[in-house]
């Protein structure tokens, strides 16, 4: 059976003070194949990312520079487990708009 991609979550603005992002439906594997960060202002700002609690010994990104007015495009293609959720903050408000796409499997 074939894989299609498809998009997990957003845009969505990412928050200083932090929030989850996605959380892998019960019964279900996600395979995160890429993040979409824009920055929408004109100042550099930061983002961080992580599976499970917004740290750095979790982090797949951690902050990351988005320059104003720029996108960033990562292909990670980073498995998340059921019930697994992906954190993400960023270093200013209102400033970096985030997307991920993928592909969900069933377990």
């Amino acid at each position: 059976m074939p894989v299609r991609s498809d998009r997990l979550f957003g845009p969505t603005v990412l928050e200083v003070a932090g929030g989850v992002l996605y959380t892998v439906p019960a019964g279900r594997l996600a395979i995160v194949k890429s993040i979409r960060v824009v920055n929408i202002t004109d100042a550099t700002a930061r983002f961080s990312l992580a599976i499970g609690s917004l740290n750095w010994q979790n982090a797949v990104a951690w902050e990351l520079p988005v320059m104003g007015g720029s996108v960033l495009l990562d292909s990670g293609w980073w498995c998340l487990e059921q019930e697994e959720q992906l954190h993400g903050s960023s270093s200013s408000t209102d400033d970096l708009v985030i997307t991920a796409s993928g592909a969900l499997l069933v377990l």
